[in-house]
């Protein structure tokens, strides 16, 4: 369900480039050590407002089409998870659409497989646009490569909790806990009264600021050397 998600929402987004004019390509990527589909239209420049369109369509066309089954049919609960894991999904596509609010309706935009690129008039000045320097916005970067990689160990969780389940109980697979008995993360039970996965949020939610930290000051060592 949530391959099917990812592939239909990378769709949406080709379909919407080919609807502009654009030549749309899909890809696979490893990320973060976690795959990624994406649709981008490199080498095609597009109005600011029509990319916003195209990045917003499939968090607006799968959603409103879900919601809608949904209602006709109130059985198929998953519905809701796949407008969880498509929402989710959108989180970058929201985050762009947001900075491109802030820059003049006359700029243009190109997709590409790695981020996008910004072309202005000459009239439109350096002040007037939302983006500066990598180098100087380096701690931004990777805060917002922290919390894009919390979502997806959060989504990854899920989606294993989903999976494991089933399949530890057919394998009649004892019980057992990830960490120590005091500090533990996972812990599946199967039990006589029960068997089930329980994932400790706050331990793992600690364990990503202790690794946000030290990527922040391996980062700092490294600018001062």
């Amino acid at each position: 369900m949530t391959f099917g998600t990812i592939v239909v929402h990378e769709l949406v987004h080709g379909i919407t480039f080919a609807a502009f004019g654009g030549s749309p390509r899909y890809g696979f990527k490893i990320k973060y050590l976690l795959p990624l589909a994406y649709a981008t239209s490199p080498g095609d420049r597009f109005k600011r407002n029509k990319y916003i369109l195209i990045a917003l369509a499939p968090l607006v066309v799968i959603d409103v089409v879900c919601l809608i089954l949904l209602a006709i049919f109130p059985q198929a609960y998953w519905l809701a998870w796949v407008i969880v894991f498509n929402t989710a999904g959108a989180i970058g596509d929201i985050w762009m659409v947001a900075q491109l609010l802030r820059c003049p309706q006359s700029i243009k935009i190109e997709d590409r497989a790695e981020g996008m690129a910004i072309y202005a008039p000459s009239s439109v000045s350096l002040q007037k646009l939302p983006f500066r320097r990598t180098e100087q916005r380096r701690p931004h970067y990777l805060t917002i490569t922290w919390l894009n990689t919390s979502l997806k160990v959060f989504l990854l969780l899920v989606c294993l909790g989903f999976l494991l389940i089933p399949i530890m109980k057919i394998l009649e697979v004892p019980s057992f806990v990830v960490g120590t008995e005091i500090l533990w993360f996972f812990r599946w039970y199967n039990t006589k009264q029960g068997f089930g996965i329980v994932i400790q949020w706050g331990n793992l939610f600690i364990l990503l600021i202790a690794l946000f930290l030290i990527g922040l000051l391996f980062y700092r060592f490294r600018k001062k050397s």
